[in-house]
């Protein structure tokens, strides 16, 4: 039986709140049918990817629309150039990417990041690391993919049908990969978003994908 909205709000606002992450004081909430729009300010970029992600793992959500703005308290605000030498420093840390090839451009707050890694959870990576550097508003994530070898779109596709297969998440028999030239395309139906999280993971982390497509859908 679908919840009615009273009761989807009600489990959003107490999650965010119960959230350490999240300053709910600042945030609205507002349903309509199984869509939540999340209004108001947060102190921090990793504050609006958790108020995100809370809200859509509360039953009954379907879409988030996210109109959350983030406005950092007076010591992590930093100029442009401050805040890009931030990010490069941290991201140059990170031993599992080569960096060589990547350029960032801040613009009131927001970090673009502009060249190219060779794997897509490498992309992913960089963007959540960028995320949580003090005075981050926003990621424009503009990586490209150039894999360290050539795999066939067959090959990509098998390799993802047997990592869905080996997962207790998923129903892999539910789920319709299409790849062309590395692009892969999910469609189908999962249960939960914790599943469809798992798919989406599961073709980011398979060498020789250089972009994915959700199409998926919640299963009623």
């Amino acid at each position: 039986m679908p919840r009615v909205e009273e009761e989807i709000k009600r489990d959003v606002v107490d999650h965010l709140v119960w959230d350490d992450r999240v300053n709910a004081a600042e945030v609205s909430v507002e349903v309509h049918d199984s869509t939540v729009v999340l209004r108001g300010e947060v102190p921090s970029h990793r504050s609006r990817i958790a108020a995100i992600e809370d809200t859509q793992f509360i039953p009954g959500v379907f879409r988030v629309e996210d109109q959350l703005i983030v406005r950092w308290p007076p010591p992590y605000v930093f100029s442009d150039k401050e805040l890009s030498d931030k990010v490069d420093n941290i991201i140059r840390l990170n031993t599992d990417i080569d960096t060589s090839d990547i350029t960032i451009n801040v613009n009131e707050g927001v970090v673009l990041l502009e060249g190219t890694v060779d794997g897509l959870w490498k992309k992913d990576l960089i963007e959540s690391t960028v995320a949580n550097v003090a005075g981050v508003v926003g990621v424009e994530n503009n990586l490209k993919i150039a894999p360290p070898r050539k795999i066939t779109d067959d090959t990509i596709t098998n390799q993802i049908i047997n990592a869905l297969k080996r997962n207790s998440l998923v129903d892999a028999e539910l789920i319709d990969i299409r790849v062309s030239n590395g692009v892969v395309t999910l469609s189908g139906t999962v249960p939960s978003w914790s599943a469809l999280r798992v798919v989406l993971n599961t073709a980011d982390q398979t060498t020789g994908v250089v972009e994915v497509h959700d199409e998926l859908t919640l299963s009623v």
